[in-house]
């Protein structure tokens, strides 16, 4: 799998490429089909995401998936209480 250059750096508030996270999204999705234990790919995914309209409550559901398979995964649970502080403790 290879990921545009658009997709290996979406950050959180950082103005995105109109029209390229979603597509970013999807390839993150993929790779985390290949390896769920791909950490940067499901960060990456978190972030676009997050800034896709309408995707947070996506982007919150893989927080959390992050956090089961790995609970001390601290970037997402850091990241995840800025994102979102009344998700924080779920």
């Amino acid at each position: 799998m290879t990921l545009h250059p658009i997709s290996a750096n979406i950050k959180p508030g950082r103005p995105q490429q109109p029209g390229k996270t979603l597509p970013a999204a999807t390839e993150f999705q993929e790779a985390l089909r290949i390896r769920p234990d791909y950490r940067e790919a499901c960060m990456n995914l978190v972030n676009a995401l997050v800034e896709t309209p309408g995707k947070m409550p996506e982007a919150i559901a893989q927080f959390q998936a992050a956090l089961r398979l790995k609970p001390d995964f601290a970037e997402a649970r850091n990241y995840l209480a800025r994102t979102c502080p009344t998700c924080a403790g779920r």
